[in-house]
């Protein structure tokens, strides 16, 4: 199973039964290349282990799952027919789709910036590009300490607001930040920092390695209006999310085109 992205027209798609197994093989390891000037979207078409040359809208699939028909017969080249389960062809679709995990990092003192920040991040929820944790999402009565190195695990991105503040905490700098650090060298996890007030941050060896928002690392003080350093820090967020989401969904359907490879 693989779902992929094309902007092309219907009788290139009606071209793919014909392509040998070899070249179609071939097409799916080079699979960003050739469909970079395509006319669908990457999720637009979904593909199946059981008619792998035969390209399915996923619109068209949600619509006949919706209106009660979750299968669909396929003839297959020698004419032999298959019954497809339509909603198991949907269910990897909707994976690479999932929102990036981003866990928020930030001193106390420096929550109304935060408050901020969430602003223009409840775009990029809106669109389906994150979901966002930070110790705002811890219930009356949990241990804290748990459920914070839990969310710093599973988070695919680590957001840090550094300040004074943030670096004067020994949590903030020793648990967090260093987790950030760690987990974005392993390359398990993608780290962003930003500064938010002038502080000591280029003291840090191993921060100073990755590059800082908003570009010119220019505090919030040195803008003309709070609201120009804001649009430019979450300017900078997105590029970050959008090329990572890119980078997991571009992963994913190569393990899915491997998969279906190794199945034929």
């Amino acid at each position: 199973m693989r779902c992929c992205s094309a902007k092309r027209s219907s009788q290139s798609i009606r071209s793919l039964s014909r392509i040998p197994e070899k070249c179609a093989r071939r097409r799916a390891d080079n699979f960003d290349d050739i469909h970079a000037d395509y006319e669908f979207r990457p999720d637009d078409l979904v593909y199946s282990p059981q008619a792998p040359e035969q390209p399915f809208r996923r619109k068209e699939l949600e619509s006949l799952v919706k209106s009660g028909n979750p299968t669909r017969p396929v003839v297959l080249a020698d004419g032999s027919v298959v019954t497809l389960n339509l909603q198991s062809l949907l269910e990897p679709v909707e994976r690479l789709r999932e929102p990036l995990k981003l866990f928020l990092s930030y001193a106390h003192k420096d929550e109304k910036y935060v408050q901020e920040l969430r602003k223009d991040l409840k775009l990029m929820e809106r669109d389906g590009l994150v979901r966002i944790w930070s110790d705002q999402g811890l219930k009356a009565g949990e241990k804290w300490q748990p459920r914070i190195l839990e969310e710093l695990k599973q988070a695919d991105v680590i957001l840090c607001q550094l300040s004074r503040d943030f670096l004067s905490s020994d949590f903030c700098v020793l648990t967090e930040l260093d987790t950030a650090i760690q987990r974005k060298e392993e390359g398990s996890a993608e780290l962003i920092a930003y500064l938010l007030k002038d502080c000591g941050w280029d003291e840090i060896p191993r921060l100073k390695q990755f590059q800082m928002l908003p570009r010119g690392m220019k505090p919030l003080r040195a803008w003309k209006t709070k609201d120009e350093y804001w649009t430019a820090v979450a300017k900078g967020i997105r590029e970050v999310l959008e090329k990572l989401q890119k980078e997991k969904s571009s992963s994913s359907r190569h393990a899915m085109s491997r998969s279906r490879s190794a199945t034929s």
